[in-house]
């Protein structure tokens, strides 16, 4: 699950698209899986917010497995490059990996 806040501070309008925002999962043994948001109703979708203005949504990413980081490539959201990667990450590993450690 990610939580996303977001806002305009120009005055004209601006695109805000949830749906294809980029997020990757990247396990602890290094593997990295792009994830798709939960939206089995297609709900999601590109928006234009106005300016002055802000929202905020919450969107599930399911998988089979569990991330040493989430991250999510913030530029993409509102379709403009280059890319700007943001991470967050744990340094808990899942029970199997702590006790072979």
């Amino acid at each position: 699950m990610l939580a996303y806040a977001f806002g305009n501070r120009c005055d004209k309008p601006a695109t805000i698209d949830l749906a294809r925002t980029s997020v990757v999962g990247r396990t602890f043994d290094g593997q990295e899986l792009e994830l798709r948001a939960f939206d089995p109703n297609a709900e999601i979708r590109e928006l234009r917010i106005d300016g002055r203005t802000s929202g905020a949504e919450a969107i599930a990413y399911p998988a089979d497995t569990r991330f040493a980081e989430v991250c999510v490539d913030a530029a993409s959201i509102a379709h403009v490059a280059p890319a700007r990667w943001l991470c967050f990450a744990t340094n808990v590993p899942p029970p199997q990996m702590a006790v072979s450690q």
